[in-house]
């Protein structure tokens, strides 16, 4: 199970800054279909660590998408989604942990 765990945490956070820099990347060009899929899993991602902030009290002014955001901002989302799939990666294992026992 801590292999999925692992696994999950790492995938969140790199996921993450990953898809943030690759709209960087491709916003310039504007207007293409990666950038459409970019910004369809992006908007969530930041969403969550948006929620997380206004939580805490803590002020978010990041502007849009293509601007650069503070790098707490960034760490933030990357931490919130890594601990977003530390959690799918904890109940993925105790599924596969229970099938394992079903099957012996």
């Amino acid at each position: 199970m801590r292999k999925f765990q692992v696994a999950g945490f790492l995938f969140g956070g790199l996921l993450t800054i990953g898809i943030h820099k690759l709209v960087l990347i491709f916003g310039i060009e504007g207007g293409n279909f990666i950038l459409q899929l970019l910004s369809t899993a992006w908007f969530p991602m930041f969403r969550l660590a948006d929620l997380v902030a206004k939580i805490f009290g803590w002020p978010c002014e990041y502007g849009d998408m293509y601007s650069i955001m503070p790098w707490k901002f960034i760490c933030l989302a990357a931490l919130t989604n890594a601990v977003l799939f530390f959690t799918f990666g904890t109940l993925i294992g105790l599924l596969i942990q229970k099938l394992k026992r079903k099957a012996d």
